[in-house]
């Protein structure tokens, strides 16, 4: 017993004799692999850190080394294969993960920069690695620089592809003020591709807008008059200004009939359409009759009438991010 004892030791010393020479083989090729880069010898510093490699396939000195190298030298997709090795490696994980995700990302990042046609597809994957990493900026950036070129194309999809790349602003974790202006954009888009489709239903029902006096044809714009009795005494402050507003509010509830109306359906509710106030322009106000009613002419421009249709049929188009917090 004492004999197959010893013969175990033996053994055992043998093999750490071994290691400890393959571990210093390693470790002197991955040194000529770093000599080799200073002296700018690319080639031959690849070949050094193969060697290692096949020395030690779990080398993290060689592994780390031969990305790095072939990161410089642009070689990204290698690079990230090698990173992603160290990451299947428990033992290298517990040590060096933090490091290596840090590396992998930047890649990813990096060669987003440098491959444009695969830039998508290396963000996507940064942010697989790491939800919070900057490569959403960048993702959010590229989707946006795709938008502004489907819109200064001539391509007939051109607002229907504008719009869909915003919208994938909005479905990433990037500030709300980035957020907001997808959305307005995205918006805007929307509506240009649907005004070149619902211009025929538009052009088909001006006719009955113009019989009733609703439609100016030679300046584009839809025109309403409406009457509202005022509240109050006279001699009450801001009377006169209450009353104008008042008419106007029903001028408004006015352009949103026409709204539904070009829209098809009955009116849902009794709710005024938000138009902005620079669509709505007072042509002309007075007292209908003195100190009891007060009349308001007002019109607002075939765009902006049919984006409210738009808004309509589009909900989401509506809905506008809350205020960024300071």
């Amino acid at each position: 017993m004492r004999n197959m004892g010893s013969m175990l030791r033996v053994a055992v010393v043998a093999l750490a004799v071994v290691a400890a020479g393959c571990g210093q083989k390693t470790k002197d090729l991955v040194d000529e692999a770093k000599m080799r880069l200073i002296s700018k010898d690319y080639e031959g510093a690849l070949a050094k850190y193969d060697e290692a490699l096949k020395s030690d396939p779990s080398s993290y000195d060689a592994l780390w080394g031969k990305a790095q190298a072939l990161g410089n030298h642009g070689a990204f997709a290698q690079e990230q294969e090698l990173l992603q090795k160290i990451l299947a490696n428990p033992d290298l994980v517990k040590k060096y993960g933090a490091n290596v995700k840090e590396a992998l990302d930047r890649s990813y990042r990096t060669a987003a920069v440098n491959l444009p046609k695969e830039a998508e597809a290396f963000l996507k994957k940064a942010l697989e690695l790491d939800p919070k990493s900057a490569a959403k900026s960048q993702l959010a950036d590229l989707y946006k620089a795709q938008a502004e070129k489907a819109m200064r194309s001539d391509s007939p999809t051109r607002y229907a592809d504008a719009k869909a790349a915003y919208e994938k602003i909005l479905t990433l974790d990037v500030s709300k003020s980035k957020k907001r202006e997808a959305g307005n954009q995205a918006d805007l888009a929307g509506f240009l591709d649907f005004k070149g489709k619902f211009q025929a239903d538009v052009d088909a029902k001006k006719g009955e807008f113009e019989k009733a006096g609703q439609y100016d044809a030679a300046n584009g714009r839809f025109v309403v008059e409406a009457t509202a009795d005022a509240a109050g005494a006279p001699k009450d402050e801001g009377f006169e200004a209450n009353a104008e507003k008042a008419a106007l509010a029903a001028a408004r509830n006015l352009l949103s009939d026409i709204a539904w109306k070009l829209h098809g359906q009955a009116r849902a509710d009794q709710n005024p359409l938000p138009f902005e106030d620079t669509d709505v322009t007072v042509d002309s106000k007075g007292w209908a009759k003195p100190n009891k009613s007060f009349r308001v002419k007002a019109s607002a421009p075939l765009d902006a009438v049919t984006f409210q249709v738009y808004r309509l049929r589009n909900p989401r188009a509506a809905e506008t991010p809350e205020p960024e917090k300071k």
